[in-house]
């Protein structure tokens, strides 16, 4: 009997002897930290986090956000080290372990969490965690544009930047923007349905205006869509619809920069404003290619955009898409003044110069093998 307690007692020393002693490497891991040595706190959070059982409720969560931290100090002083220089494939994973290992222990501590770390991890995730995934997707499909990338190297950079904009959406749906990204990469990778169903979600959190600041670039995210349903759906209809619906998105947007034009730098503004123009320019010109493909719809082409050069004398263009339009049916001389009227709007930009001189020389050829068919010398 005495023996039997003795065991228990003995036993029940040692149990607590390992608990503390795993507690005091999570408290000597913050220390570290605190005190900007974060390799040593990886160390002592590893070993304390070993035997989680063992720890105090409350030093689980605690354990977790500590541990995440650590690996984004730690990849930050690693990819500070090699500024300026291509990393090895090595150090490429290492990085990618650390934003891998903080991606995980904050979803770990939010999952164990007391009430006391759920902001903080939330912070954490989009502060650091997320930008991270972003930059990196948006890094390896801007990789695909270079010089000299074989197709292999493009078909990895897409799949990383799939890889990157999953985790980047389990962090926080509400983003548009990892939504469109990951619909790019999917369009690389010849997923059309896939790559559709991103941008339809991308266009979907547009509208709900989860975003904070104004982004002329969104006008894109239609616009690809726009692409998808003429070319893999084959639905001219519906990629007007979206067309249609990238315009009204891309002017709430500049009226959001124009409401703020007071504070904004004057260069800057020129910038957003000459953005803003070619944004509009290519939704225009997509949806005048729509337009003359699809003959049924002409007429309704040619009264729309009628009364959109009378709402906008200075939109270039409108005028232009117009003066295309009346070519397409026949309409040369109406063509011809509509155009005369968009080099007055513009006369530095070229298209409309260029069609009314591809539509005199047209004009001429007709007339000289008209000319030529008369036999009365």
């Amino acid at each position: 009997m005495k023996k039997s307690i003795w065991l228990i007692v003995l036993l029940m020393l040692t149990l607590g002897t390992t608990t503390w002693a795993q507690n005091s490497k999570i408290e000597t891991g913050i220390i570290a930290y605190q005190n900007n040595e974060f390799k040593k706190a990886l160390d002592y959070f590893n070993e304390g986090l070993l035997n989680k059982a063992e720890l105090s409720a409350k030093n689980i969560p605690r354990a977790y956000y500590y541990r995440g931290m650590s690996h984004l100090k730690v990849m930050g002083e690693e990819a500070r080290a090699m500024a300026g220089k291509e990393p090895s494939e090595e150090q490429a994973k290492a990085l990618e372990a650390h934003l891998l290992g903080a991606n995980d222990d904050f979803k770990q501590s939010k999952a164990t969490d007391d009430g006391k770390w759920g902001k903080k991890v939330t912070d954490a995730l989009n502060q650091y965690v997320n930008v991270a995934f972003l930059q990196s997707g948006l890094m390896a499909i801007n990789m695909t544009y270079g010089k000299g990338v074989t197709p292999e190297q493009k078909t990895e950079a897409y799949k990383g930047a799939v890889e990157a904009m999953n985790y980047s959406v389990e962090i926080d749906a509400t983003n548009y923007f990892p939504f469109d990204l990951r619909g790019q990469a999917k369009l690389g990778l010849a997923d059309s349905v896939g790559a559709h169903a991103d941008f339809t979600s991308a266009a979907r959190l547009i509208e709900a205006n989860t975003h904070t600041r104004p982004d002329l670039l969104i006008a894109y995210t239609y616009y690809r869509k726009a692409i998808i349903e003429r070319y893999n759906q084959h639905n001219v209809d519906v990629a007007l619809a979206t067309v249609d619906a990238g315009k009204k998105a891309l002017d709430r947007e500049w009226a959001k920069l124009v409401a703020k034009k007071a504070e904004a730098k004057p260069d800057q503004f020129a910038k957003d404003q000459k953005q803003y123009e070619d944004c509009k320019e290519d939704l225009g010109k997509f949806e005048l290619d729509l337009l003359l493909n699809a003959p049924e719809k002409l007429q309704q082409a040619i009264d729309k955009f009628k009364d959109a050069t009378v709402k906008e004398p200075k939109n270039y263009v409108l005028f232009v898409a117009y003066a295309q339009l009346l070519e397409k049916v026949e309409k040369l001389d109406d063509a011809a003044g509509v155009y005369e009227k968009a080099t007055q709007i513009d006369p530095s930009k070229q298209m409309a110069w260029f069609n009314l001189g591809a539509m005199y020389v047209n004009k001429a050829v007709k007339l000289y093998a008209e000319a030529n068919k008369i036999t009365d010398n």
